[in-house]
């Protein structure tokens, strides 16, 4: 329904973008799959209907949600910079999918556009850790102890913040980037739905990046462990953005094998609850699986085995 919706026209698509937008920032427990929904709108008509059209639907919803934002509380620059946020990178990555037809190109460069936000955030900040450091002292603490939370434990709060602003920027790039991808994955499952049914699950259980992309996660890995001070931090941050790829790539092979052994969905069900449950290894874990697949193969070797061939 909602798909049909967005297929009217543009202010049909303006609309629901960013109505599901704003309802993503009033719904709290909901703004996740919300922001999800709204940038697979823009990702959807771009997918269909062109790069242009794409831009149109994204600047129109951001004016729709600038003025929307006037007539409530709160600051309609910061909500449409949020608006950007969630729909530019979606735009950008279905664009390169519409062009190249290739699921993997889109992602990487989804990697790359994470290196270059940790980067670009470094140069801007100079100690990204001292400004989260003091982001979270002066203004989210307050912020939190006003809302009634206590905090007995200083010396291990304190410990936690140093700990948490050092890693902060690569987990914010890896955290868009996420949300960026799953936009990508539904817009490209309705876009499959409307022209070419099957079309999205084929191409997301051939999904791999090739040797060279994984050799490249393998140098920065490297490079992140044999360097130190501020470049260690730049290194170790942009690894996280690399991990969001490959762990899809991981999910992938699972997807694939789950299906050429004929399994029960349950077996899916219970992959993403030990992904969920084995935070913040696992996803690392199955992102190193991805990495390897690269050269392993693992579909082909471990599906044919069990479907005679034919996996």
């Amino acid at each position: 329904m909602l798909v049909a919706y967005v297929m009217r026209g543009h202010l049909q698509a303006m609309l629901a973008a960013s109505g599901l937008l704003l309802l993503a920032l009033v719904l709290m427990p909901l703004s996740w799959p919300l922001s999800f929904l709204s940038a697979a709108v823009v990702g959807l008509i771009t997918l269909v209907k062109g790069t242009r059209e794409g831009l149109l639907i994204l600047l129109g919803g951001g004016l729709f949600v600038f003025l929307l934002g006037l007539l409530a509380p709160g600051n309609p620059v910061a909500v449409t910079g949020f608006a950007m946020l969630v729909w530019l990178p979606v735009w950008l990555l279905a664009m390169v999918l519409r062009q190249s037809m290739s699921l993997s190109l889109a992602l990487l460069l989804g990697a790359l556009l994470g290196i270059l936000a940790v980067a670009g955030f470094f140069l801007l900040t100079g100690d990204p850790a001292t400004w989260w450091h003091q982001h979270f002292t002066t203004d989210v603490l307050p912020m939190l102890e006003k809302a009634g939370m206590v905090f007995d434990d200083r010396a291990r709060l304190e410990a936690d913040l140093e700990q948490a602003s050092r890693l902060m920027t690569g987990s914010l790039a890896a955290i868009l980037l996420l949300g960026a991808l799953l936009g990508l994955f539904i817009a490209r499952r309705w876009q499959a739905g409307l022209y070419n049914p099957g079309g999205f699950q084929e191409a997301f259980h051939q999904l791999r990046f090739g040797v060279s992309a994984a050799l490249v996660a393998l140098a920065l890995l490297a490079a992140s462990f044999l360097s130190s001070g501020i470049w260690s931090e730049l290194l170790v941050n942009m690894l996280p953005p690399v991990i969001v790829v490959f762990l899809f790539q991981g999910l992938a092979i699972g997807h694939a094998l789950v299906k050429a052994w004929s399994l029960k969905p349950v077996w899916l069900v219970a992959l993403y609850i030990l992904l969920l449950f084995g935070l913040p290894y696992s996803p690392v874990l199955l992102a190193l699986l991805g990495v390897a697949d690269n050269w392993l193969d693992l579909r082909n070797k471990f599906g044919q085995k069990k479907t005679g061939g034919t996996g």
